[in-house]
């Protein structure tokens, strides 16, 4: 049951990744390489910027990188370099329920006239639960490379 709902909520949320891009734009190119280590870069690549994408954590890595290389076309980068994969937090959800039980209790009375009489009180508990949830989402930053 939880797998399933964990899979509900990537699939609400695994199609939204934002960017955060800081550098140069040109016209949009249609190959983008990916590179993992800065070592297999070839030479006479210069970086054009830099990007931030941040995605539920449910949203796969390969996914992510995808949407950073529809980034890169964009903005006419010719390659990307990934720099590092973070789970950050951006908070917490609290859920409170509550809930009461009646217990009747019967006291007794007695009038001026000194009749006894019966008082029907109700008597309350409340039993109260809290459970919370830690929200994550996926960061990747990458330098986006143009050829020189």
């Amino acid at each position: 049951m939880r797998w399933m709902i964990l899979t509900l909520l990537g699939a609400a949320f695994g199609g939204c990744v934002s960017h955060d891009y800081m550098g140069e734009s040109y016209a949009p190119t249609e190959h983008v390489r990916v590179f993992y280590d800065a070592a297999s870069v070839p030479d006479g690549f210069s970086v054009i910027g830099e990007d931030r994408a941040e995605a539920s954590e449910f949203m796969s890595s390969n996914d992510i990188v995808a949407d950073m290389v529809k980034k890169a076309r964009e903005v006419g980068a010719d390659a990307i370099l990934i720099d590092g994969v973070q789970i950050v937090d951006v908070g917490s959800t609290t859920s409170t329920s509550g809930e009461s039980s009646s217990h009747k209790h019967t006291q007794y009375y007695a009038s001026q006239n000194g009749k006894l009489h019966k008082r029907h009180k109700k008597d309350s508990d409340w039993h109260e639960s809290s459970y919370t949830t830690e929200q994550h989402n996926k960061v990747i930053t990458a330098q986006f490379l143009k050829r020189k």
